[in-house]
Parts: structure tokens; C-alpha cells; sequence
């Protein structure tokens, strides 16, 4: 099945559908036809996405809040009623953002604008919809500027006129989620691979207004890719009737072409590109697989494995301490014998055997080593590995992504104790040799307030759990969560802070949690929200934490605690003078490397 990987780029941890059955498609940019030219008569040609077949102009150029119809806000974005009809006969810089981009040429025309200059502020995708009036689409290179401080005029031309060299193809498009997937302890790379997104030609709805009663369009995002890459997916199952879906998503991931950044320079980012760029004549000739199936989902599912372990054509580990090695099963699908090599920066990829004599529908299993040489600490390193036949075969390289981070040590990741006084162990294996330097957080008691609530989608008051917190100076963290009571129950969470900005998690789990770093003193309310529940009734437990560092009341031993690469050891927390209730705290040992801690006393 393939999954959109969504729209919220280019932030990390955006991607969604994290499940290794799924393969999560990234939306990548496939061609330049769309483009037109805005020729400025001071000589200056800009060019940007568009769908015009037809141009404007000469004509007077202006930017929207030089024709306010009232409020400049309203104005430079082209929200409704927002210009003038000064705006007549004229060419209308509008700036991105609030309202739907086809809306702001509507709005011009209204205005008797005659053509629109889109400026994405800041850098975004650039996207040729169908415009009520003759629209280029750009990012704002100087543009803005020179519009409102000069008096020029301007001529929209269809293709590009600039002489400039065209942009590489493809590229990630900047809405398209970006890794890494934060399932399964990061552990499963994702997206998997890109395919076309961009100003895809798709059938609308003649009552959308967007869309001016046509009953096609131009529309991007990530739900156009998926169902490009499906097509692909089914070209190779006309041709291969007898493979799995998993042979299928392992052909495309391994003989993915590159993806480019706009300077023309391959992007090596596996968490914007995947394996890359979906090519399925490639495809249709992998030389080798990998496949996963239910088995392995299922003991993903209960624990049993974990993501590194899975099948797929594809390896995460976000935590070597000096080695990690990891096995993978390749099925042949014709005669051959293959190579293993790997580009890993600050990493030493190894294969064991590294040598594969097979026949076809033959398996082998592959031990991987992946041993850190001079790779940075906690950074995130990308790279790939690849099975390569006898020279001369007419079989592509067989290459995977390879993401993976570096980490000092791995610990204990949570202790409990009981008591007011106490003390617990936390393992340590490190991956350096010399000293870890714990910093602590707490303990601090958690406030709790249990509200009963009726689910809504509004925020009504009865289906909202609400508390205040009062957070004083040298509070370096501030926790909120809402926990439900029952499963299947939909909590979301808001926090209004003193200044009056509002933070939300609103997902679709059924409890949600914000940590505020180094909170402004002051009021905080915090508000739970039931969307849904199972009986449409749920009771929620709502809880605040504040965290300092000179709480006083956990220390740690040895501190600092010296380590030996590969040596495991231990330090211990100790706690005292805490009084009834629920207490916590967060234990640092370097970047990313932390040990949560829970103490109940009657």
C-alpha cells in the first residue's frame, strides 16, 4: 500500500505512516514546463510556477498594500474585500499565507486586477494552480523590495525567458514530511521513496470553486505522489504477477535515482528523499529483494523485535555505541554473485558474508556491522549501502539508505521507587571512554486534576478538563499532559501562556503530553479536551510538572561516572525528603541521552 507521507515540511518529525507494511511516499518535483517569466521594464526577468498560456502586460506592477482597501494586513495577503479598485488594470504582488493561493487572484480580478505576482514568504513550495488571472508563482528573491520601492511595469510571459539554466529534476518539494518517524524508537526510515507531487494534473470537482468549474486541475502534495508511486507499483505487478507487495516496495526502494537539491547538488538527506526517486523501468529489474511479512509486523507489534530488526530494504539505528550490527534476508530473483559496499560518512559498514553466490529464488542472511570511526556524537548521518553483480550485467546496483546516529552511551531509559527516601540503579553501557557528566532535573511533584467529560469536536466546556499552574522563576521545564481513562478515548491537549500564545497537541492518541523548556514565570492554564471517546463520556486525568535543577532532593553516584568503551557499568539515584504523592525527574548524560524517573510515596 502506498501512503501519503504528508504535508507538514520541511520540519523533522513530520512524517506520518511509520508502519513498515506501508510504503511512505515522499512528493518530489517532476517537471518545468509549468513556468512563466515576469519581465520587469527595468530589464530584471524573474521566473516561477505557473500554469498561464496566455500573458499580461505591460502594465503597471504594484504590491497589494499600495491598494488597501482598508487593513494592510488584509491587503498584502489578497484576503477577501482586502484592495481597492485602485488596483485596476494593473499587476498585483500578493503575499502568500491564510487564504487559499487560487482565492488571491480571485481577489484581484474582483479589484479589476489583470494579472498576480505570488511571493512566498518565507521559501515554500511553488505550486501552478489555475488562476483567475494570469499568476507567477515565486519565492521572494529581492522581489518584494523592488516592487514597492520603484515604479516599474511588467509583463507576464508564458515559459521561461530568463536564460538562466533550468532547475534540477526532481526535488524534494518543501511541504513534503520529513523524518525521522518517531515510531518504533526511530528505527524505521521514513518516507521510504519519492515520486511525483508537484503540479500533478488530477480531476477536481467543477463545484469547487478553486477550480473555476473545471472539472480538472493542477493540485500537489503528498496524496498526489502516493498514488503515482501506486501506479508504478502496478506496472510491475502486471509484469510480476508472482511477487509480494513487499518485493514490490523493495524493488523500487533499491534502484531509486538520485534527488537533487536546488543548487543542482544530490540531496543526501534520507529523511526528506527516502531511497530516492521512485524510476520503474529500473525497478522492473532488482536482482535481489527483501521481504518482510506478517510475522515480523506482529512481533514489531507486541514488542518481541525491534524496528532495526524488520525486513526492510532500508536501516536506522539511532543509537551506536561503537557498533550495532543488524541482520537482513535478500531472495535472489536470477542467478548471480554480489558485491557488498557502503558509503557511510564517520561510519565502517560491514557485511558478513560480504560475497553472495546465488541462484534464483535463493536466500541468504546478511550480518551488518555498522562501527563508528569519526562520526559526530548524536547527529543524525546519512548514507547507503549496495549489493553490485559481476561488471558488465545488465542489473542495477542494488542500494539502500542508510540512516544512523551516534551516541555516547545508552542507559537505563526509566526507573520507579517508592518512599520518601530511596534509591535505584541506572546501566550504563558507553561508547566512549572517559567521563559522563549527569545533569538532573527534579524531582518535582505532579499536580493532578480528574475531570469527567463528554466528548465533542467543539470546545465546549463539558467536554474540557481545565487547571492553572503557577510557574516560578528558574523553572528550567514545565510538563503538561492529559491522560484518558479509557481506551479508545481522544484527548487533546492546549496550554495558554502568560504572554496569551496558545500551544497544542492535538493528535489522534488518546493522550497527549507538552514540555515547555525554560517556561516564562508566570500563569499557565492548561486545558484538556476530549474529542471523542468510546460512549462518548471519558474521564481524563490532567497533570502539571515543574522542573528545576536545584530542587535538591536527587543526586546521582559516582557523578561524574567514569566509563570505558564497551564496559557496561552502573550509577545510582538517590532521592530524600519527598512528601506523599507522585514525584519525577529527568537525569541527563549527554546530548539525548536521558533516564526518566518516577517515585510514588504513600
Amino acid at each position: 500500500m502506498a501512503a501519503s507521507g504528508g504535508n507538514s515540511g520541511p520540519g523533522p518529525n513530520t512524517v506520518n505512516h511509520g508502519s513498515p507494511w506501508l510504503t511512505t511516499v515522499a512528493a518530489e518535483t517532476f517537471s518545468n514546463e509549468l513556468t512563466a517569466t515576469v519581465q520587469f521594464s527595468d530589464g530584471t526577468q524573474l521566473r516561477g510556477a505557473s500554469s498561464a498560456r496566455t500573458g499580461v502586460g505591460p502594465a503597471e506592477v504594484i504590491h497589494a498594500s499600495e491598494v488597501a482597501a482598508g487593513d494592510a494586513e488584509a491587503a498584502r495577503l489578497c484576503l477577501p474585500g482586502g484592495l481597492t479598485e485602485e488596483a485596476a488594470g494593473k499587476i498585483v504582488l500578493c503575499e502568500r499565507g491564510v487564504n487559499a493561493r487560487t482565492e488571491k487572484s480571485q481577489v484581484v480580478e474582483e479589484a479589476g486586477g489583470v494579472g498576480m505576482i505570488l511571493v512566498n514568504t518565507p521559501s515554500g513550495s511553488l505550486d501552478a494552480d489555475i488562476h483567475a488571472v494570469p499568476t507567477v508563482h515565486m519565492n521572494d528573491n529581492g522581489v518584494i523590495e523592488k516592487v514597492k520601492s520603484s515604479d516599474l511595469t511588467a509583463t507576464i510571459v508564458p515559459g521561461d525567458t530568463t536564460g538562466l539554466p533550468a532547475d534540477p529534476l526532481p526535488q524534494i518539494a518543501g511541504f513534503s514530511s520529513r523524518g525521522p518517524a518517531n515510531a518504533v524508537n526511530q528505527e524505521l526510515l521514513k518516507p521510504d521513496l519519492a515520486a511525483p507531487g508537484v503540479n500533478v494534473i488530477a480531476g477536481v470537482s467543477p463545484l469547487d470553486p478553486d477550480y473555476h468549474g473545471n472539472t480538472f486541475g493542477l493540485m500537489s502534495g503528498t496524496s498526489m505522489a502516493s498514488p503515482n508511486l501506486a501506479g508504478m507499483a502496478t506496472l510491475l505487478i502486471g509484469k510480476y504477477p508472482a511477487w509480494s507487495p513487499m518485493a514490490v516496495k523493495s524493488a523500487l526502494m533499491t534502484t531509486a535515482g538520485d534527488v537533487y537539491n536546488a543548487d543542482g547538488t544530490v540531496n543526501t538527506d534520507n529523511f526528506a528523499t527516502g531511497a530516492g526517486s521512485a524510476d520503474p523501468a529500473a525497478a522492473a529489474r532488482p536482482g535481489l529483494v527483501y521481504e518482510s511479512g506478517k510475522e515480523q509486523w506482529d512481533a514489531l507489534l507486541r514488542g518481541d523485535i525491534a524496528g532495526r530488526d524488520v525486513n526492510v530494504p532500508s536501516l536506522a539505528i539511532p543509537d551506536v555505541v561503537g557498533s550495532a550490527t543488524v541482520t537482513r534476508t535478500v531472495t535472489a530473483l536470477e542467478n548471480g554473485r554480489w558485491q557488498f559496499s557502503a558509503n557511510v560518512p564517520g561510519f565502517e559498514v560491514t557485511a558478513s558474508p560480504a560475497v553472495l553466490d546465488l541462484k534464483a529464488g535463493q536466500s541468504a542472511d546478511v550480518e551488518l556491522t555498522v562501527t563508528r570511526t569519526d562520526a559526530a556524537m548524536n547527529t543524525w548521518t546519512h548514507g547507503s549501502m549496495s549489493w553490485t553483480t559481476a561488471k558488465g550485467k545488465a542489473v542495477p546496483e542494488v542500494t539502500s539508505p542508510v540512516t544512523v546516529k551516534a551516541k555516547s552511551a545508552t542507559v537505563t531509559s526509566a526507573v520507579e521507587g517508592s518512599g520518601a527516601t530511596g534509591s535505584a540503579d541506572v546501566e550504563i553501557t558507553p561508547g566512549v571512554t572517559g567521563e559522563l557528566t549527569p545533569q538532573v532535573l527534579g524531582l518535582g511533584k505532579v499536580d493532578s486534576t480528574v475531570a469527567a467529560a463528554t466528548a465533542s469536536n467543539s470546545l465546549a466546556s463539558s467536554a474540557l478538563a481545565v487547571s492553572t499552574v503557577t510557574v516560578e522563576e528558574g523553572t528550567q521545564s514545565l510538563v503538561a499532559s492529559i491522560n484518558a481513562g479509557a481506551a479508545g478515548a481522544d484527548w487533546d491537549l492546549y496550554v495558554i501562556t502568560p504572554e496569551g500564545k496558545q500551544l497544542s497537541r492535538a493528535t489522534a492518541d488518546e493522550s497527549e503530553t507538552l514540555t515547555i523548556a525554560d517556561p516564562v514565570p508566570g500563569a499557565y492554564t492548561v486545558v484538556g479536551h476530549l474529542y471523542a471517546a468510546n460512549g462518548g463520556k471519558d474521564t481524563g486525568t490532567l497533570e502539571t510538572l515543574k522542573l528545576r535543577e536545584d530542587a535538591g532532593n536527587l543526586t546521582v553516584s559516582p557523578n561524574p561516572v567514569p566509563v570505558t568503551s564497551g564496559k557496561a557499568t552502573e550509577a545510582t539515584l538517590s532521592w530524600s525528603g519527598l512528601t506523599s504523592g507522585t514525584w519525577k525527574g529527568l537525569v541527563t548524560w549527554d546530548a539525548g541521552i536521558t533516564t526518566d524517573v518516577t517515585v510514588q510515596v504513600p
